[in-house]
């Protein structure tokens, strides 16, 4: 309780403080409620409402400090139209920026390897979504491997890069370069070494992130390492892309995972040991494609997608359904997926929910 009436009153103070200053505030966020019905093999069927993590609030200072450059800072957390979960720290950084020179920041962001998967998936944060499915990788480690809350953002698509250096350079010749860095991802107060159970020693972790845009095509390549002690360290790579075409938009994506260490973890309702569809065992290499059809019909949007977990834990992915529009920033989903996995208990769900971003 005590903790809440902290976060209420840093968010009224950035409210007051707003009208008194040069910077402009922006208030954003949206809320997500989604109905879903889950069946397992060998278990009960299983049913509830959550908002999949969807559901956030944020707000966005900018100012111009002059010479071409802006100010900017972002706090936003997470907050849950289920209401089992209280607000939890999303993303929390400080910057510059120069249309010339790009962007430099520091703090908690997401990482590019997580953004392309958002891009390219519409049923990101539901569900339906293939990561943690068997389509996507995730990044969910346990608390002996990765530190702050157990989450590593540099690599797979889950997470943020926290206590994180960050660069976006402008756009020349319609391609983009993105960097992040974290020096030292690590418990606070706590040294590599000095606990098994705080720190995987992973100094300098790094993501090297290539975007493409022009028209109707955009694609995607990024490198990302996690230096982890006394085994050999983690890497992630892979490359995306997407292409509309009138009403059609195709998409694909290929991902590869060396030497795995923590891609592990499932997205599901139940959130079992067996859940982990898209896990790569510890030590070992894995790979994942990932293709997609959408279909643009007035206010409607069909989707199609399908993806493979191609490692020691063989997953397949499917989803179908819809999204429907009853504007910019009111949208409404329905589908059906399913995970199939010989070793786990393969897994079917039908969701329906409905989303309100500001």
């Amino acid at each position: 309780m005590k903790m809440n009436k902290q976060r209420i009153a840093v968010f009224a103070a950035l409210f007051f403080f707003s009208g008194l200053s040069q910077a402009k505030v922006k208030t954003y966020g949206s809320v997500q409620a989604e109905y879903t019905i889950e069946d397992r093999d060998g278990l009960s069927s299983e049913q509830g409402v959550d908002d999949n993590l969807r559901s956030k609030l944020g707000f966005k200072v900018t100012e111009k400090i002059g010479r071409g450059f802006k100010a900017a800072a972002v706090i936003e957390v997470q907050v849950n139209s289920a209401g089992d979960r209280g607000v939890n720290n999303r993303q929390m950084w400080v910057g510059l920026s120069h249309k010339k020179l790009g962007f430099l920041g520091a703090g908690a962001l997401h990482s590019p390897y997580k953004n392309s998967g958002a891009k390219i998936d519409p049923f990101w944060f539901t569900a339906l979504e293939s990561r943690g499915a068997g389509g996507m990788s995730t990044a969910v480690g346990s608390a002996n491997r990765n530190v702050n809350g157990g989450v590593n953002g540099i690599l797979g698509h889950t997470g943020f890069i926290q206590s994180g250096l960050f660069y976006r350079s402008p756009a020349f010749f319609h391609t983009r370069l993105e960097i992040g860095l974290s020096p030292d991802e690590k418990a606070n107060g706590v040294v590599d070494g000095e606990s098994a159970g705080s720190s995987d020693g992973d100094d300098n972790d790094y993501i090297i992130a290539l975007t493409y845009e022009k028209d109707d095509l955009w694609l995607f390549a990024t490198y990302a390492k996690n230096n982890v002690e006394n085994v050999d360290d983690e890497v992630a790579y892979k490359i995306a892309a997407q292409y509309k075409w009138g009403q059609h938009t195709f998409t694909a994506q290929r991902e590869w995972v060396k030497n795995a260490f923590a891609l592990d973890g499932g997205r599901l309702i139940t959130g079992s040991a067996d859940d982990n569809f898209s896990s790569v065992a510890t030590g070992k290499d894995g790979k994942f494609w990932f293709l997609g059809y959408q279909y643009k019909l007035g206010n409607n949007i069909f989707v199609v997608q399908a993806g493979e977990n191609d490692s020691e834990i063989d997953s397949d992915y499917y989803a179908v359904g819809m999204i429907h529009k009853f504007s910019a920033l009111t949208k409404m989903f329905a589908g059906f997926t399913a995970s199939e996995n010989s070793p786990l208990r393969d897994r079917q769900a039908f969701s329906i929910g409905l989303r309100k971003d500001f």
